[in-house]
C-alpha cells in the first residue's frame, strides 16, 4: 500500500475476481492508513483495522447489506476467533513488536469498527469516517484522536466501548434461552454473559440503534 499508488501481485488478478477482497483492502490504504498515517506502532490498527473493515464495505456494495453481514461473521469475525483460541486475548492497541501485522490488529479492530457502527447507527458511523480522514488529511493521527472525533460527531460518551475494545483484551459471550408459553404466547428471555478475560465488558453496548444479534 505504498503512498500515491498500490502494487499488486499479478496472482491477485486473475480474471475471476478472486484477489477482490484483497485489492479492496490495499486501496483502503489510500485513505486508512496512507493518507491519515498511525503515528506511533501503537495505534497500527487505524491502518489495518480501517483496511480490513473496507472489505466488508466493498462486500455490502457488493451484494447487499446481508452480504456484508455473512462477509463480517466468516472471514473477520470467525477468523481472528480460531486465530485467538489458539493464541490467547489480545489487546488491540499497542500490540507486541511481533504481532503488529496479526488478526488482533487486523480481524478484531475490524470487528470492533463494525460494533461501533451498530452503536452509533450507520449514517453517524460514516460521518465519523469522512470527518476523520478530513481532519487528519495527509497527517499523523493517534487513537486518541479518532475516539474525540467519534464522539464528538456521534455524540455519545464512548470511554467505555474503546475501553473495552481497543485498550482491553478478551471477548464477551452471551448465553442465553427463550421460552415460550403455548396458552398465551408469552416469550421469556434468560441470559448470562462471560468473558474469557478480566475485561469489564458493559452490557449496554449490545443495544445500539442497528444492535445485532452478536457482534463478535
Amino acid at each position: 500500500e505504498h503512498q500515491t499508488m498500490t502494487t499488486l501481485g499479478s496472482g491477485y488478478i486473475d480474471g475471476n475476481q478472486g484477489g477482490k477482497y484483497t485489492i479492496a483492502h490495499e486501496l483502503a490504504h489510500q485513505w486508512f492508513g496512507n493518507c491519515a498515517t498511525p503515528l506511533t506502532w501503537a495505534d497500527v490498527w487505524l491502518s489495518e483495522g480501517f483496511a480490513t473493515y473496507s472489505e466488508a464495505v466493498y462486500a455490502e456494495a457488493l451484494n447487499g447489506y446481508q452480504g456484508m453481514i455473512n462477509y463480517t461473521q466468516t472471514a473477520i469475525q470467525n477468523y481472528y476467533i480460531n486465530w485467538m483460541n489458539s493464541y490467547g486475548v489480545r489487546t488491540i492497541y499497542n500490540p507486541p513488536y511481533n504481532e503488529f501485522f496479526a488478526p488482533p490488529v487486523y480481524e478484531k479492530a475490524a470487528s470492533v469498527l463494525h460494533a461501533l457502527r451498530f452503536q452509533v447507527g450507520s449514517e453517524t458511523f460514516f460521518e465519523i469516517l469522512q470527518t476523520f480522514i478530513q481532519s487528519y488529511y495527509n497527517q499523523n493521527v493517534v487513537t486518541s484522536e479518532f475516539i474525540d472525533i467519534a464522539e464528538l460527531i456521534s455524540a455519545q460518551d464512548l470511554t467505555q466501548f474503546f475501553q473495552q475494545w481497543i485498550y482491553s483484551p478478551g471477548l464477551p459471550y452471551v448465553d442465553y434461552a427463550v421460552f415460550s408459553s403455548e396458552s398465551t404466547g408469552q416469550l421469556k428471555i434468560y441470559a448470562e454473559t462471560s468473558s474469557n478475560s478480566e475485561t469489564n465488558f458493559s452490557k449496554s453496548l449490545f443495544a445500539g440503534p442497528e444492535a445485532p444479534k452478536r457482534f463478535i
